[in-house]
């Protein structure tokens, strides 16, 4: 399981978080842009007009994965359930999308989002 807003909405974490998987040698820091790790997935235009950022892509990335047969959104908000329903219901990340993802964390076997 993963807290998905908490490690993605904030850009610090994120930074943190990805500066600790480059120390740990779980994928290559020369692959990313470390000011913005995921920034390609934000604000998508041209082939997923869809995307409305990284939160959205995460939750399309696990709804469309094989093997994940259960996403579990939890939440307080109202506001964000809403949004986490609409991401579930897209249709999966452009393959350009979930290329770039596999490079940049295919070697990574652990991360936590708390």
């Amino acid at each position: 399981m993963y807290a998905v807003r908490r490690a993605l909405s904030n850009e610090t974490a994120l930074q943190e978080l990805i500066s600790q998987l480059i120390d740990d040698g779980q994928i290559d820091g020369a692959k990313i842009e470390k000011d913005d790790p995921l920034g390609f997935l934000k604000d998508r235009q041209g082939e997923d007009k869809g995307m409305s950022g990284v939160i959205d892509a995460a939750y399309r990335f696990c709804r469309h994965s094989p093997g994940a047969p259960v996403v579990l959104s939890g939440t307080g908000y109202e506001d964000h359930l809403r949004q986490n329903l609409a991401s579930l219901r897209h249709g999966p990340l452009p393959q350009a999308s979930l290329d770039r993802l596999g490079d940049i964390l295919g070697g990574a076997d652990q991360a936590s989002g708390n």
